[in-house]
């Protein structure tokens, strides 16, 4: 709720605090921009909000803010292994939000990147990974983003074909693949 996001970000407690952690807060659009809107948010070096529903929307507001500190941005949703047969039913940001994090000039400060089970596809990775902004980016968790369903014939992404475009300046630590299908 919005309400709830404001009082939050004007609580005193909130002057000092470097990582925000909304783990499971189910945030929608209109609950980001409120907390990015608060000067709070200028501060923050980590902002987890794995679990939200601010899908597209919200990544489009994300990826316009100005978080001059943060190096540590987990966006995750439920991967397809956490979800079972239920199925995806979380918004998630697509490869249209992925091109738009690619050309965010924070992009360029990120050390960590979680973005699990958001479906950004074949051709939102090559859009992330080949972006001049990745130089910084150490850690790189994109666990299960490219559900398909065999039945359905509609193709399996090439997500290693995506990863062979990475920037030259791209130099991770860590990549987390897991739950995606590379075979």
């Amino acid at each position: 709720d919005p309400a709830d996001i404001a009082w939050l970000m004007a609580c005193p407690l909130m002057s000092t605090v470097k990582r925000l952690n909304l783990v499971g807060s189910q945030m929608e659009a209109a609950a980001l921009q409120q907390l990015l809107a608060s000067p709070i948010a200028a501060q923050l070096e980590a902002l987890r909000l794995p679990m939200h529903n601010f899908g597209a929307d919200g990544a489009q507001i994300l990826f316009r803010a100005d978080l001059p500190n943060l190096v540590d941005l987990d966006v995750s949703v439920a991967s397809l292994d956490d979800l079972g047969s239920g199925g995806r039913w979380q918004p998630t940001m697509g490869a249209e939000a992925a091109a738009a994090l690619a050309s965010w000039p924070g992009l360029a400060r990120l050390r960590h990147l979680d973005l699990t089970g958001n479906q950004i596809t074949e051709e939102g990775l090559s859009a992330l990974v080949s972006s001049p902004n990745t130089s910084a980016l150490r850690s790189l968790r994109i666990r299960s983003i490219a559900d398909w369903d065999w039945e359905e014939g509609d193709g399996r992404p090439d997500l290693l074909m995506a990863l062979a475009v990475a920037a030259p300046t791209l130099q991770l630590d860590e990549i987390d693949l897991s739950e995606c299908d590379l075979t």
